[in-house]
Parts: structure tokens; C-alpha cells; sequence
């Protein structure tokens, strides 16, 4: 009789590398490490200083191409009726911006309107108590501004701007 010897496999060689461990955040390389701000100094990083200063190189340019801006300020009174005051505005040719300031609980905006009826300039929504702001290049002439809730115009929200 034949004794069985057995006999051990011998482990095959992998072609896999074998995986370095996990390093903690107290044995990372510098040369690994992420640049972070600091918690303390946060507007440290030299990346956010470099987008701030791109944000108002932008904000500048912005503010070259459209020039000069005239401001008006109109406002309603806080009962919410359907006025604004003042209703008659004259500006220069140019760029105009009408500032409103709504402080009563009813949902007005203002938009302006050339003698067409088109309105010109950027849109403003309706709000209530609060402030909005709408801007338009106007050529001398006469223009409308209105409040385009359903039914304020027709109750009277409404007063001319002249440009000359």
C-alpha cells in the first residue's frame, strides 16, 4: 500500500501590484497636500484673491461699455396705491435708470415704454415691500413708465419721462 503524500499548491504569482496603505492626513507628503485657506485667514487663498480681482476687472469693464448711468427714484406710497410719485421725469439721452422703492404690501414694478408701447430696457418683476431697479439706453424723446400688474395701469399707474 502507497501512502498519499499530499501536496501543498504553490501560490501563483499575481500580476497585480500590491496596494500602498491609506496615508492619514498627519503622514501626508507637503508635496500631497491640497492648497487650502487657512480656517483662521480665509481670504488668504491666492485663488479667491485672484477671482475677486477678476470679478471687478469684469464689473468695471461692464461699467465702461455701458457709461455713464442717470438715476431717477420713484417710489408709491405704503398703502399700495395704484401712484407713483413723482409721474413726470425728464432725463439726458443715455443710459437712465429708474430706482423704485415700493415699501407698501400690493405687488408693483416699473417698466418703460417708448412711443410704440414697446418696452425698453431691462425687465423688472413685481414685488412688494422693497426696492427695484430697471435700466434702459434711451434717445431723446417721450416715454411712458408703467406698472404692469393686471389692471394698475388702467387704475392710473402710470407717468411720462422725458428725455432730451
Amino acid at each position: 500500500m502507497q501512502e498519499s503524500n499530499p501536496v501543498t499548491p504553490k501560490p501563483k504569482e499575481s500580476p497585480c501590484q500590491p496596494v500602498p496603505p491609506v496615508l492619514h492626513s498627519q503622514q501626508r507628503s507637503p508635496s500631497l497636500s491640497l492648497a487650502q485657506p487657512s480656517s483662521n485667514n480665509a481670504d488668504a487663498n491666492p485663488v479667491t484673491e485672484s477671482v475677486k480681482q477678476e470679478v471687478a476687472k469684469a464689473k468695471e469693464s461692464v461699467k465702461a461699455a455701458v457709461g455713464p448711468v442717470e438715476v431717477l427714484k420713484v417710489s408709491s406710497p405704503a398703502t399700495g396705491a395704484l401712484v407713483y410719485a413723482p409721474t413726470s421725469l425728464m432725463a439726458k439721452a443715455g443710459n437712465v435708470t429708474i430706482d423704485y422703492a415700493n415699501p407698501g404690501p400690493v405687488p408693483h414694478n416699473v417698466a418703460i415704454l417708448d412711443s410704440a408701447g414697446k418696452e425698453v430696457g431691462s425687465e423688472m418683476k413685481p414685488f412688494a415691500n422693497g426696492k427695484g431697479k430697471t435700466t434702459a439706453k434711451l434717445a431723446a424723446g417721450s416715454y411712458t413708465f408703467v406698472c404692469q400688474v393686471p389692471g394698475h395701469l388702467q387704475g392710473g399707474m402710470k407717468g411720462t419721462l422725458t428725455v432730451s
